[in-house]
């Protein structure tokens, strides 16, 4: 299953001001949380590929951090995306978060980003 609602235009570009999702999981993970809140909720870093390619924004790698174990439970793929709204240090943050490398969230940049979640995806085994 992949809950993923339009973020954006027929060109690609974010959509500005959109009202929250109503998609979530039981413990309050929903598309539009920010890395910064995900972070916490994990209590310590993660893992993220790097932005525009095919696993552009990927999270990668919990790090062993309470979300976890949700993952473990039930296979959970969560991708981030730019906020809708970047400013000019967002957009050289950006930029220097691409391409099929990992990031750790707590790094500088990605913390001046602060990516949203954009897509939520659960497995389910027969």
């Amino acid at each position: 299953v992949l809950i993923r609602p339009t973020l954006v235009d027929d060109e690609g570009n974010p959509i500005p001001g959109l009202a929250a999702s109503q998609w979530h999981t039981t413990d309050g993970l929903r598309i539009g949380t920010t890395l910064k809140e995900l972070e916490q909720r994990n209590g310590k870093p993660f893992k993220i590929w790097g932005f525009a390619w095919d696993y552009g924004g990927v999270l990668s790698d919990w790090q062993g951090g309470q979300m976890s174990k949700l993952a473990k439970k039930t296979p959970i793929t969560i991708t981030f995306g730019p906020p809708a709204i970047m400013t000019a240090k967002q957009e050289k943050a950006y930029n220097s978060v691409m391409g099929d490398s990992q990031f750790v969230s707590s790094i500088p940049n990605l913390q001046v980003l602060n990516p949203i979640v954009v897509t939520i995806g659960v497995g389910f085994d027969r």
